[in-house]
């Protein structure tokens, strides 16, 4: 996930474009090769095609670093556990940390940047968990030039002040501490 917010910020200095994320870090455990126990991905695992589960992810606010630390990995482990006690028996064979970039409300930036024919903003859609999803969606839009009817508008306009559909905090949510 390194490279794909590297991008995005070198693409910013090269050509002007303000794409508003930050990086985020998640640490993943990956277990043994198991027989299949999950058909469809979920919040605390997904299982590979290779047996292999994904366990977990993360959600840190630590700038550039990618490292995974002892304290990530005993939460996801912990966490884990707590969905399927079962995986307390399972090897884990290996932890990484990676960086997702992440927009400032969280949600995907997909656009077609007007005056950049051929080039797409495709970030922040939650690290692996969505990246098929999108990846299909995107290339159905590249190879028909244009956005297909049933992937949302996620423009980078939707972040400025007044924007239509732009979320602002309600009453509530400001702090006034």
């Amino acid at each position: 996930m390194f490279l794909t917010i590297g991008v995005v910020l070198v693409l910013e200095r090269l050509v002007g474009l303000d794409v508003p994320v930050r990086p985020q870090r998640g640490q993943i455990l990956v277990t043994e090769a198991l027989p299949p126990l999950l058909r469809h991905p979920s919040v605390p695992a997904r299982q590979a095609r290779s047996g292999t589960l994904l366990l977990g992810a993360t959600h840190e606010e630590e700038g550039f670093d990618a490292g995974s630390t002892a304290a990530g990995i005993c939460r996801v482990a912990a966490s884990t556990r707590r969905y399927f006690p079962f995986l307390a028996r399972v090897a884990v064979l290996r932890a990484w940390g990676a960086l997702r970039p992440l927009s400032p409300d969280g949600l995907p930036i997909l656009e077609q940047p007007a005056g950049w024919p051929g080039l797409f903003l495709v970030t922040s859609h939650s690290g692996i968990t969505l990246c098929p999803a999108v990846g299909r969606a995107v290339a159905e839009w590249v190879r028909v030039g244009h956005r297909p009817s049933g992937l949302p508008f996620f423009d980078r306009v939707r972040f400025r002040a007044g924007a239509p559909g732009r979320l602002e905090p309600t009453p509530a949510e400001v702090s006034v501490e």
